[in-house]
């Protein structure tokens, strides 16, 4: 295991335990920390339920990530691209769809 994989693992759980709050709904109406649009900002029952879905697809990016990293081997040599893009794609594209369905999720409840 490199220690970007490493990296990318502590990452990947932190993310993990900064969704918690969401899900739990723990975080009130705000504009530092969570699924902050105009729309959520703007009613405190979509914000609530915008951000638990957030944190429930965030944490579920988290552990597929954390699974993909410990799982796939990553063969490449240090002096290829590869070895630094796969992993970080690894991260980035779970992110990326729980982002994007956060927001389609939102697009159907308001």
């Amino acid at each position: 295991m490199t220690s970007l994989t490493l990296q990318l693992l502590i990452t990947s759980s932190v993310l993990a335990l900064v969704a918690l709050p969401l899900i739990f709904k723990w975080v009130p109406p705000n504009r530092i920390y969570g699924f902050r649009t105009a729309r959520t900002l703007a009613d405190t029952g979509i914000w609530y339920r915008a951000n638990q879905f957030c944190g429930w697809a965030i944490l579920l990016a988290s552990a597929v990530s954390i699974v993909l990293l410990a799982a796939l081997p990553f063969p490449w040599t240090s002096s290829t691209l590869n070895e630094g893009l796969a992993p970080v794609l690894v991260l980035v594209v779970p992110i990326l769809v729980a982002v994007t369905s956060s927001y389609f999720y939102l697009g159907r409840v308001t």
